[in-house]
């Protein structure tokens, strides 16, 4: 679920989990250097700030919203 996030709101995701996967995921959804769950490691994940704002991000969830009403009426 959280490459979807990163894919839909074009952004880097860290991802820290204390008994998962620990990785970083960049804004296509690809997962760049994953730890293996279960084991204490340290590693240097890549990231970056991004700014705008996708059409998502702006305007939510109108379009699923729209196609429930339109067969409404």
């Amino acid at each position: 679920m959280a490459r979807v996030r990163a894919v839909e709101n074009r952004r880097w995701i860290v991802r820290s989990t204390n008994n998962g996967f620990t990785v970083s995921i960049d804004p296509y959804g690809r997962i760049f250097r994953p730890l293996p769950p279960d084991v204490r490691a340290a590693v240097d994940l890549p990231y970056d700030f991004r700014a705008g704002e996708t059409i998502y991000t702006r305007f939510g969830d109108w379009f699923a919203w729209l196609c429930v009403l339109v067969p409404l009426f």
